[in-house]
């Protein structure tokens, strides 16, 4: 399992531009915990990690999504459509 530093904690909560109260909520626990996790205070538990995985998950493919609209708009300009697969769209290098 990954081991989630407290800077990398903060990085996650900002990424998913949440602040800690909504980090907080998201955990069913009090904001002031977030902050401990994130100056490295209090340790995540093995629940949280999985979480916070799954998180990570979820906003790099949202970042990755957002790379491929404007992909999409040129693809659909150049096929001269106005709708189109992301199927059909070329993968992006990282």
């Amino acid at each position: 399992m990954n081991k989630w530093a407290a800077e990398d904690i903060k990085s996650l909560r900002l990424r998913l531009g949440w602040s800690a109260a909504d980090f907080a909520r998201f955990f069913g626990g009090p904001a002031d915990l977030v902050m401990k996790w994130e100056r490295g205070e209090a340790a995540p538990t093995a629940d949280d990690a999985l979480q916070f995985n799954r998180l990570a998950f979820h906003a790099d493919s949202y970042s990755q999504q957002i790379l491929r609209e404007p992909l999409a708009e040129r693809c659909l300009s150049e096929m001269g459509r106005e709708q189109i697969h992301s199927d059909t769209l070329p993968e992006i290098e990282d």
